[in-house]
């Protein structure tokens, strides 16, 4: 298993989550305005009257530590991404921006709906720190995976499925804990390459 090696080769920082699902019988129970996972618009709105099918997802981005300084003055202009693989297009989330911090906070949920408990064994939610850059590519600070990490997800060989130590034991605490919001501190891994197991 090299995997874990390769992951912290180089300390990229650490990032602080807590996740929570809550299963299809219990999902009833959430007020409406937290089944809408992006930011409301007039639009949205009108969709959150319905209950979602199947349960909910959610990953609160709650802060960051130690990240690298990328700007003049020591600090970082960041905000993290968020995809819910395989889906990755439709599932996109991302926080708002925090300037001039290498340790910010955003308090901040990613909303995901429709998942059912054995869904939860075959997706994988990728968290990924950016620097935002006005005028050139945003810079790629670090990120984790969240997952069984079994490599396999409904039946086929994927390698974003390759979650590792904390990563895999917070998402194992939060499907031992259906309902309840679970939290764990992970450190950043410094490339999200593909790994196989």
């Amino acid at each position: 298993m090299e995997i874990a090696t390769e992951i912290g080769l180089q300390y990229k920082g650490e990032i602080i989550v807590a996740l929570r699902y809550t299963p299809p019988e219990r999902n009833l129970t959430l007020p409406l305005g937290e089944i809408q996972g992006k930011k409301s618009s007039k639009k949205e709105k009108k969709s959150t009257s319905q209950a979602p099918s199947g349960g909910m997802l959610e990953i609160v981005i709650k802060e960051a530590k130690n990240l690298m300084a990328v700007k003049s003055g020591g600090t970082s202009d960041t905000f993290v991404k968020g995809y819910l693989l395989p889906d990755n297009k439709s599932s996109k989330h991302k926080t708002h921006v925090i300037k001039k911090s290498v340790n910010p906070h955003w308090n901040h949920i990613f909303s995901f709906s429709g998942l059912n408990p054995r869904d939860i064994y075959n997706v994988c939610v990728e968290l990924t720190v950016w620097d935002k850059e006005p005028l050139t590519s945003n810079i790629f600070l670090g990120g984790v995976r969240l997952s069984i990490g079994s490599g396999i997800s409904n039946g086929k060989e994927v390698d974003w499925m390759d979650s590792q130590g904390e990563e895999r034991l917070l998402w194992q605490r939060m499907i031992d804990c259906p309902g309840d919001s679970v939290e764990g501190v992970l450190m950043l891994r410094s490339s999200m390459g593909k790994h196989r197991l």
